[in-house]
């Protein structure tokens, strides 16, 4: 499966929360990336996260809230994560970030999730 991101979520993705932005990390966890990854499980296939076309870079905040989030939240285990995502960007920073937060990030059962 194939997401572009700025065409399936926003061309322009900041922050972590609401206060950051309307277009923050915890929103695009909560209400894009879990469920195509839970799509991509069901059907056993690759996620495809394409970075291209964005208007603004991608912030820390942003990529760690997304993708570190799916971890301290219990979302999914770090394995599964790792084992269904795969990336296209034009920009190998953001993958190896993505990657970094992914794999430094911890179950928290007390962390407490910003607002949309």
């Amino acid at each position: 499966m194939l997401k572009i991101i700025a065409k399936d979520f926003s061309r322009s993705p900041f922050g972590r929360s609401k206060v950051d932005s309307k277009h923050n990390g915890t929103k695009f966890r909560e209400l894009f990336l879990k469920g195509w990854i839970e799509e991509s499980i069901k059907d056993g296939k690759k996620l495809t996260l394409d970075f291209n076309g964005l208007d603004i870079p991608m912030t820390s905040s942003f990529m760690e809230e997304s993708f570190g989030g799916l971890i301290r939240f219990g979302h999914f285990k770090k394995e599964t994560v790792l084992e269904v995502l795969d990336f296209k960007s034009k920009d190998e920073t953001y993958v190896e970030e993505i990657l970094f937060y992914i794999n430094d990030a911890k179950y928290d059962p007390d962390a407490e999730m910003y607002e949309m």
